[in-house]
């Protein structure tokens, strides 16, 4: 009787120390370890995020180059415009100078064919130099007519030109504040990191204890267990 007595004691006392090592476990196993789930969501959502910026970047970049090329195109075009301008001046000056020598029939078939109209004949008394001199002056008009023209259709595409580098500065601007965020999201995951690092730390150095806990808890069972054996 008294040695079913030991035994039950004994038998006691080693499931209460199963028991205890279990629960310890459990408490270890609930309290250590970083959650690596919340984690992995946290960067992916970090790369999801750099990911669409940088495709928003490549967008803006594309909008960029096409601003780009419209803007040589328009420059290449004000230039053209530009050059007509120096050959109207070439050609009024080289016109003034061919009227400015006409003389008598001369000026006055300059005159019929301008004013096709309003005939002016040599029976008509009207001072040569006044002729001469309107002569020029209609030539100098004709130039400017052409000038203005010109300069009103580079000023046009000098607008076009200045709405078009405003919309590559604004995306400048734009490609800029996504880089900042994709930085500022980077360092995110650097911390991200440095915490699951430490947090991993952590639990190593608690997986450690509980596996020397475990070691000892088996030796006291085995221990027991053996003591139980020898003296029943």
């Amino acid at each position: 009787m008294i040695m079913f007595s030991k035994i039950k004691n004994t038998i006691l006392t080693i499931l209460v120390i199963i028991c205890a090592v279990g629960l310890v476990s459990t408490l270890f196993k609930k309290c250590s370890g970083p959650d690596n789930k919340v984690s992995k969501q946290t960067l992916d959502s970090l790369h999801k995020k750099n990911d669409s910026l940088a495709f928003e970047i490549k967008k803006d970049s594309l909008v960029i180059d096409s601003l780009n090329a419209i803007n040589n195109a328009l420059v290449s075009k004000i230039g053209h415009q530009k050059a007509k301008i120096i050959t109207i001046y070439q050609q009024v000056a080289e016109e003034k100078d061919r009227v400015s020598k006409l003389v008598d029939s001369g000026l006055i078939s300059y005159f019929n064919k301008r004013y096709p109209y309003d005939t002016i004949n040599d029976k008509l008394k009207i001072a040569q130099q006044v002729l001469s001199g309107a002569a020029e002056d209609l030539v100098d008009y004709d130039g400017a007519v052409k000038v203005l023209a010109i300069k009103d259709s580079i000023i046009n595409l000098d607008s076009i030109r200045i709405a078009g580098k405003d919309t590559v500065i604004s995306k400048y601007i734009s490609k800029e504040g996504k880089y900042k965020k994709i930085i500022g999201n980077k360092d995110m995951e650097i911390m991200n990191w440095s915490s699951q690092y430490n947090k991993l730390e952590a639990e190593n150095r608690k997986l450690k204890f509980k596996n020397k806990f475990q070691k000892i808890a088996s030796y006291i069972i085995i221990g027991g267990l053996a003591y139980t054996m020898l003296h029943k």
